[in-house]
């Protein structure tokens, strides 16, 4: 991934709009080359005086609180979210701490027709517990369906993370209808599961992709995250 030239960025892009999250093992990336190649992708997100890269240590300790478990999509409680994510195994257990993907236009076509009908239009508030850095406190919204600019499919966008409550509908229907969606949204049928190996790299659309952290894991385990914003204004 060091030197990718621009056929097989665009390669790499339609590969990642086609299947939602692509798999490049073996890779060997000092941070400066992670940063380089997700610069290739859109420009890295970073809280104020920090870098873009993000080291996600999951290691299970006495008092400690795991990094990133639980369905989600990063940064969906942003005005504007992020293009794609970039995972880099660096240190990887030899039992657990793997990481399951679930693809939300897959999620979308295997609806009903009568509960595609049910939120065509719907809006539903996303929040963080805790902003961090320059992202102000508060809600922002966002359909609960996205139309994703370069393919023009179609993708759930909700998740029991960071998705509050649907808007405009009543408080009890709200609820039951988001966990009807969750059911479809990581159903077995839509989800890859990935099993790390160290020098593996992971890239996908988190327009349309969920992910979930397992950590089941009692040895060290570090992967490096850069998300990234597509400097178009489509995204």
């Amino acid at each position: 991934m060091r030197h990718v030239d621009d056929a097989a960025l665009i390669e790499l892009r339609q590969l990642v709009g086609q299947h939602g999250v692509i798999v490049v093992p073996g890779q060997q990336l000092t941070t400066d080359d992670e940063i380089r190649f997700a610069s290739k992708w859109g420009v890295p997100i970073a809280r104020p005086g920090r870098s873009a890269l993000l080291a996600l240590d999951s290691t299970e300790r006495p008092g400690s609180r795991p990094q990133g478990g639980g369905w989600h999509s990063d940064m969906s409680w942003a005005s504007v979210t992020p293009y794609a994510t970039l995972l880099y195994g660096v240190t990887i257990p030899d039992v657990g701490g793997d990481t399951i993907i679930a693809n939300e236009c897959a999620a979308y076509d295997s609806l009903p027709e009568q509960l595609r009908e049910r939120i065509a239009g719907l809006t539903a508030e996303h929040r963080h517990p805790n902003p961090p850095g320059k992202f102000a406190a508060g809600a922002t919204s966002h359909p609960v369906v996205r139309v994703i600019p370069e393919s023009g499919r179609r993708a759930l966008f909700v998740n029991p993370a960071f998705t509050q409550q649907i808007l405009g509908v009543n408080a009890d229907e709200g609820r039951r209808l988001l966990w009807r969606l969750y059911r479809y949204a990581t159903r077995p049928e839509v989800t890859y599961r990935h099993h790390w190996v160290p020098g593996d790299l992971l890239v996908w659309d988190n327009r349309c992709v969920l992910h979930y952290a397992i950590h089941d894991h009692s040895e060290p385990r570090l992967l490096h995250r850069i998300t990234v914003q597509d400097p178009s204004p489509a995204a």
